[in-house]
């Protein structure tokens, strides 16, 4: 079965979304987070969920008009790089504000290199071109650099 754009973006997509659902459950746990924890996990969900809508609508758009095919070996790096990705996201307790901070910029600074080579194995892939899909994934990639250096301040 031939690989397709929206594949690899749905796996982009569903971070997006476990990590937004990974915050509303902080901010929802009764007594063992301050509030400020809470706080601070409702605007990161809010973020989050903003980047899954983006990458929903792209899909959806790839979806309704032509999905771009790509190659095996495209695939395969991308879902290596995912594979990986994912494996790095490790989760440890939550004493304050602070470390709620550092794994939501850890997340944006691990996101934005994933982007990074996604966007370069695309661009090989598309030969050069620049397409609408790697605007829009360079687009959130500014997104998520801008993310991790807001938190930043917030932890100096």
């Amino acid at each position: 079965m031939k690989k397709k754009l929206t594949d690899i973006l749905e796996i982009l997509m569903n971070f997006e979304h476990n990590f937004s659902n990974l915050y509303v459950s902080i901010s929802e746990i009764e007594g063992q987070y301050s509030s400020s924890i809470k706080t601070v996990s409702t605007v990161l969900a809010s973020e989050e969920a903003k980047h899954y809508g983006y990458y929903k609508n792209l899909i959806d758009t790839l979806q309704n008009n032509e999905d771009i095919e790509i190659t095996n070996e495209f695939y395969e790096k991308s879902s290596s790089l995912l594979a990986e990705f994912k494996e790095a996201v490790k989760l440890p307790s939550l004493a304050n504000v602070k470390d709620l901070l550092k794994i939501a910029i850890t997340f944006e600074n691990d996101n934005v290199e994933l982007l990074k080579c996604l966007i370069e194995i695309l661009s090989t892939e598309l030969n050069g071109e620049e397409s609408d899909i790697s605007l829009i994934l360079k687009d959130i990639l500014l997104q998520e650099e801008r993310h991790s250096r807001s938190l930043l301040q917030y932890i100096k």
